[in-house]
């Protein structure tokens, strides 16, 4: 078990976040229970929607694609806590991301996102 902590905190430190030794703890338990999915550099222009309808996953990472919209199927993954959009070609919010009630890490760095809607408000874990 102390190795796969070891490998969460890795993870958090390498996208600028801090964790303390407990919180990786918690974070490493629930990975055991659900998943995450990592499309990262592939070019894709949507999201595929297989991924759409799989309740388990907690952390999806979408960094570096050519994704202008998030479709509406996205608020299917009711259990999602961490979504990395980054380097992607968002010219507006995604506004189906504050359905995304148990989100707690958002990233949309270098998008050309230049304003964020109230509903971003209604995440309370964010």
């Amino acid at each position: 078990m102390n190795g796969q902590v070891i490998r969460i905190f890795q993870i958090f430190l390498l996208v600028g976040m801090v964790c303390c030794s407990s919180a990786c703890i918690v974070l490493n338990q629930r990975v055991r229970a659900k998943h995450e999915v990592q499309l990262n550099n592939k070019r894709l222009e949507t999201i595929p929607p297989e991924l759409l309808f799989d309740t388990s996953i907690i952390h999806l990472s979408l960094f570096n694609n050519r994704l202008t919209v998030l479709e509406g199927d996205l608020a299917q993954l009711k259990n999602l806590e961490v979504l990395y959009l980054g380097k992607n070609q968002f010219k507006s919010f995604p506004k189906v991301i504050c359905k995304l009630k148990k989100l707690r890490v958002l990233s949309l760095q270098h998008n050309q996102i230049d304003s964020i809607p109230d509903c971003i408000c209604q995440l309370k874990s964010l």
